[in-house]
């Protein structure tokens, strides 16, 4: 059908609606491995445990004791101790490794069953540490270095 002028009249219609796989779809596909990303953390922290309390059943002897820590072995682990968490250097900043740490005196509190450790490394600096258990587990409760006087550097824990 033609208008005054010759020209047909644009009808627009519009039916149904639209499905996009494309761009439109990038949201719910990030939702969704979001959330099957920590379901399948959950699960797998649930299995984790599920295990552990039956190998736990099965071998019930398997544990850490609540004995005191022997000697020789607090004193290794007063070692390991100090090498961690201090930075022992000489005054040329050469690192001090734990073998050179001489054990000077040691003591054991019978009813905590802590552990204090004093020990002397080459350059005079001295370090105490005081270790024990908790929860059946070695634990660092204490580290402390003292440097002689001629360092000029601060002391403490």
């Amino acid at each position: 059908m033609l208008d005054g002028q010759g020209y047909r009249p644009h009808v627009f219609r519009h039916e149904g609606g639209q499905t996009s796989w494309g761009a439109a779809g990038e949201e719910f596909y990030n939702i969704f491995l979001f959330v099957s990303s920590h379901a399948m953390d959950a699960a797998l922290g649930t299995a984790v445990g599920l295990l552990f309390a039956s190998l736990k059943q099965r071998w019930p002897n398997i544990h850490a004791s609540d004995r005191p820590l022997e000697r020789e072995e607090a004193a290794m682990r007063g070692r390991i101790a100090l090498t961690d968490s201090l930075k022992m250097s000489d005054r040329r900043g050469r690192p001090v490794h734990m073998d050179e740490l001489d054990l000077i005196s040691e003591q054991l509190d019978l009813e905590t069953g802590r552990w204090t450790l004093l020990f002397k490394d080459p350059y005079e600096a001295r370090y105490e540490v005081e270790l024990g258990t908790r929860e059946n587990l070695p634990y660092t409760y204490r580290v402390r270095r003292d440097l002689p006087p001629w360092s000029g550097e601060p002391t403490g824990e």
